[in-house]
């Protein structure tokens, strides 16, 4: 009895670290389209919509090939995947 007790413990606990990690890797702290993590991976303010205040926001600029930290393009070698998964994000949202 006591191991089941301890089991469904044990099983609660992971189910609920599970849905912490899930939402916490689904976060988009500044509602801007890119998750948190995404906004790490960019090096963009994840607190900002609008990391270089361009009047875009930082997945606009990012889906669209330009640079969220400043002018120019978005200097990226695997740019097209990272479009990809982007677009496939919004599709489940």
């Amino acid at each position: 009895m006591a191991d089941e007790i301890e089991k469904e413990k044990y099983e609660h606990y992971i189910n609920h670290e599970q849905r912490n990690i899930f939402a916490e890797n689904n976060k988009d702290s500044d509602q801007d389209g890119l998750k948190d993590f995404e906004e790490n991976y960019f090096g963009t303010d994840k607190n900002n919509p609008d990391t270089d205040h361009d009047g875009y926001t930082d997945f606009i600029e990012i889906k669209n090939g330009h640079n969220p930290l400043g002018s120019g393009k978005l200097q990226l070698n695997n740019f097209d995947a990272i479009l990809n998964k982007l677009s496939k994000s919004k599709e489940t949202d």
